[in-house]
């Protein structure tokens, strides 16, 4: 199995709640997705909006967290390291898996202003 890591801090709304597994070892794994979303430009300098899922897999105290205080909808910044991994499937067929090892995990709180009308 080939494995490439970068370290990334991004932010996003969970797209689904923490899947909460154990590893043969008794680890606690959770498991979820993110949408980061872009807002490109291009030369001509019309806009394009989209989304990047990400896969998130944490360990043992942020799956703890995870568990606990997170739900989908939820929006977050995400620290960890992108990790690239292949595997050969039941078929023999050569299959990649890109996911972000999540390091740590924040909810982002809406600010409340004294006033309504300011942003």
């Amino acid at each position: 199995m080939n494995t490439t890591r970068q370290s990334v801090e991004i932010a996003g709304i969970l797209g689904t709640d923490p899947q909460i597994t154990q590893s043969t070892g008794g680890r606690k794994i959770a498991r979820s997705s993110l949408a980061a979303f872009k807002n490109m430009t291009d030369q001509a300098g019309t806009g394009e909006k989209g989304k990047n899922w990400i896969n998130l897999i944490a360990w043992q105290g942020v799956a703890d967290f995870m568990e606990k205080n997170l739900r989908k909808g939820i929006k977050v910044i995400v620290k960890g390291q992108m990790s690239s991994r292949s595997y050969e499937d039941r078929e023999g067929q050569t299959r990649f898996r890109e996911e972000l090892i999540v390091h740590a995990i924040f909810p982002i709180r809406a600010r409340r202003n004294s006033t309504a009308n300011n942003i």
